[in-house]
């Protein structure tokens, strides 16, 4: 019997399954926003994270390159001011998200909230409810990235 007859094959090409850019920016925008939520969970909990990144480096004796693993620095998106009060600003790169009018950041409460407010925010995400913010936001650090060259 054939190795390949084991196997179930089908016509399916991964230009079928491309998402949409609208799409590509909500996912990107949600995969950071669960892990600014697991940061949040964690530190009520008074744990650390540890989140790490594969890098290549290369051995000077021999030459040879080889994939390491370092730690990843992973930037709380939230703070607390003067009063205490948890504000939570979302992020493109490194730069804020307008959400409406000149707001770009989001009063929580208290830090017991956050997870909660992470959670609401990737609904209205998943929505579609940021897609202008988000567009622009694109669209600024394209302009930026343009200017470098």
């Amino acid at each position: 019997m054939s190795h390949l007859a084991k196997l179930t094959l089908n016509e399916r090409t991964r230009a079928d399954v491309k998402q949409t850019p609208e799409q590509c920016l909500r996912a990107k925008l949600v995969d950071h926003l669960k892990l600014q939520k697991e940061i949040a969970e964690a530190d009520l909990k008074g744990e650390l994270i540890n989140k790490t990144r594969l890098k290549f480096v290369r051995d000077e004796a021999t030459g040879e390159t080889r994939r390491i693993e370092v730690p990843k620095l992973v930037r709380r998106w939230w703070w607390k001011d003067e009063n205490d009060a948890v504000l939570l600003q979302l992020r493109y790169g490194n730069r804020p998200i307008i959400v409406s009018g000149k707001n770009s950041t989001i009063e929580v409460g208290q830090e017991s909230d956050l997870p909660n407010v992470i959670d609401t925010v990737i609904d209205a995400v998943n929505a579609g409810e940021l897609d202008k913010p988000l567009k622009a936001a694109l669209g600024e650090r394209r302009f930026k990235l343009r200017q470098v060259k």
